[in-house]
């Protein structure tokens, strides 16, 4: 059975009105487009083949140009930047890395615009053995990207970050927060980590700012503590640490 929540149905919805698509919420994967790029302070993003599909086919069905030819009219729409994460681990852990993938969920025609639309999964290494991983987004765009990747049979089991309880309202699962940042890793990144390895997430953090300029954001970024509902800030984030189970 097909896996769709709604619970951050209403922000999703905010979409149509920057592209309209019948309801669709046209939210694809964009990957780096040259490698040797990603430690710079932006990187240029392009879409995977699968995603370029995908935004093509609804293009099509509601009269759009193709998506290459509004990807070249300003390709730094889809920009991405790790340099937050850098700083955030260095805070968090004490230690000193550097990135070695950056992964984005991004939505046809908005990108980085909007930073509630989108998705940052940036990869960081210190040792050969260590990795660490920061993980920030806006609500209704992770529950889209969890419930695409359990309809996908890429998370185990019925997680879900986000959850209705009866007389408590919307829940933030924390632990299923971690196992679907390690379903992205392993299905952007092509890695195997699961929840037998060591891991350390410190803490879910939110952030105040729906825009994601990066080191613009990095001050934004408060423990979900603070807030007076996990619900108020505009986006969450995530940082963990992961070494291979012995």
């Amino acid at each position: 059975m097909i896996r769709e929540n709604k619970i951050f149905h209403t922000e999703r919805m905010e979409y149509q009105q920057m592209m309209e698509t019948g309801g669709i919420y046209n939210l694809g994967t964009f990957i780096p487009k040259d490698m040797s790029t990603i430690n710079n302070n932006f990187v240029q993003m392009v879409p995977t083949k699968n995603s370029e599909l995908m935004f093509d086919t609804v293009r099509e069905n509601f009269g759009y140009i193709p998506f290459h030819h509004s990807f070249e009219k300003d390709p730094t729409v889809y920009t991405a930047s790790g340099k937050t994460s850098m700083v955030l681990v260095d805070q968090i852990y004490g230690v000193t890395t550097h990135i070695t993938n950056i992964a984005t969920e991004f939505l046809d025609n908005v990108g980085i615009y909007v930073g509630t639309h989108s998705i940052r999964l940036v990869e960081l290494t210190e040792t050969e053995d260590t990795y660490y991983y920061v993980m920030v987004g806006g609500k209704g765009a992770i529950e889209a990207k969890a419930d695409e990747l359990y309809n996908a049979g890429k998370i185990s089991g019925n997680d879900e970050p986000f959850q209705l309880a009866e007389n408590q309202g919307v829940l933030l699962d924390g632990t299923s927060m971690v196992h679907f940042v390690l379903a992205m890793v392993n299905d952007s990144f092509g890695c195997n980590w699961t929840m037998a390895d060591t891991i350390d997430a410190k803490k879910i953090f939110g952030i105040t700012t729906p825009h994601s300029y990066d080191m613009g954001e990095l001050d934004c970024w408060k423990p979900l503590e603070g807030f007076e509902s996990w619900t108020d800030p505009a986006r969450l984030g995530l940082v963990l640490s992961i070494k291979k189970g012995i």
